[in-house]
């Protein structure tokens, strides 16, 4: 069986790997243009590409794959397969064989870019993968296989962005092997049930200290390792960016003072965004709309990313009073 297979990011590599692990070797990968560059300015290839190139598999790259229907259709494939590809596809590149995605999250729930982070923001207990048949309409294909798996009380997007990579991994060569055996069973999905995403954008990152803690919490965990949460400080003169977060409801914030009674934070003003406690040793809690954010980890610009405690070693500015956000 012929396999063309498209993806771009590191969250397709185990796909691609898991295929050729079952020997189900594409003929051809395709992976977006190379774009990212190292420290010397050099092109980096994708981490598709990288990993294609690592098996000795032709690699094509197009800034627009539509326009390169036919450099496809030569290659005479029975089954195409995305994760992540980063292109929309037209009709007439979806006439070429049947195509295979994908996607981070329980259909129809999460259509969309971001499908893994919305999970985390909305406080989802699970999150899962479905392998899907892609249509014109943004994964709107019926759905072939899907797996669920419990989210961590405290896992990032990061994390949860690996695992999810591994299930799509085993997902798709499941789908594949149906497929060859004439076995793949389609399932509309319930469009009463859609949910769809947007694209995070640098600026989602931005905390609003008047939402609830467990929002912020949510955000920090979404947004971790990219675009990362921030916050700004007047007191140390730009953004300080926030990787890990613990949130606690007013009641779990006072029982928290019983074990903090040498800290003198109880009188500070108490409006949203204001440091309750700077402490070398026992953290830096921030007042919220609704509840207390603890700072676990942050980073001040050109530092390194520290725990609290350090981090409040070397930043004297930040003290019991100082107000966070702009």
């Amino acid at each position: 069986m012929k396999i063309i297979f498209l993806g771009t990011p590191t969250f397709a590599v185990p796909s691609l790997e898991k295929l050729i692990e079952h020997t189900l070797v594409p003929v051809a990968v395709v992976s977006q243009p190379d774009r990212e560059t190292d420290r010397k300015g050099r092109l980096k290839p994708t981490p598709v590409k990288a990993a294609a190139e690592a098996h000795g598999i032709q690699v094509l790259q197009f800034d627009n794959i539509n326009k390169h229907t036919q450099a496809l259709e030569q290659l005479k494939p029975d089954l195409m397969i995305t994760a992540a590809y980063g292109q929309i596809l037209s009709e007439e590149f979806l006439r070429i064989a049947p195509v295979f995605n994908v996607h981070a999250s329980l259909l129809p729930a999460y259509r969309g870019s971001s499908p893994i982070q919305a999970a985390i923001l909305n406080g989802d207990k699970k999150a899962g993968v479905t392998i899907m048949k892609t249509v014109r309409a943004m994964d709107a294909g019926d759905c072939i296989l899907q797996e669920g798996i419990e989210l961590g009380a405290q896992e990032t997007y990061g994390e949860l962005h690996d695992r999810l990579s591994l299930l799509g991994a085993n997902l798709i060569v499941q789908a594949v092997k149906d497929f060859a055996l004439a076995k793949t069973v389609y399932t509309p999905q319930d469009a009463n049930l859609v949910t769809f995403t947007k694209k995070i954008i640098k600026a989602d990152g931005r905390i609003d200290w008047q939402e609830s803690a467990t929002t912020l919490m949510r955000k920090v965990r979404a947004l971790n390792p990219w675009p990362t949460a921030y916050t700004y400080s007047a007191d140390v003169g730009g953004d300080i960016k926030i990787y890990t977060a613990k949130s606690y409801s007013a009641e779990e914030f006072k029982q928290k003072l019983g074990s903090m009674s040498h800290i003198d934070c109880k009188n500070a003003p108490n409006s949203a965004g204001t440091v309750l406690c700077a402490d070398e040793k026992q953290g830096l809690f921030v007042q919220t709309g609704k509840g207390v954010l603890e700072l676990l980890s942050l980073q001040s610009p050109g530092k390194r990313v520290l725990s609290a405690q350090d981090f409040l070693r070397g930043c004297k500015e930040i003290r019991s009073g100082s107000v966070l956000g702009s």
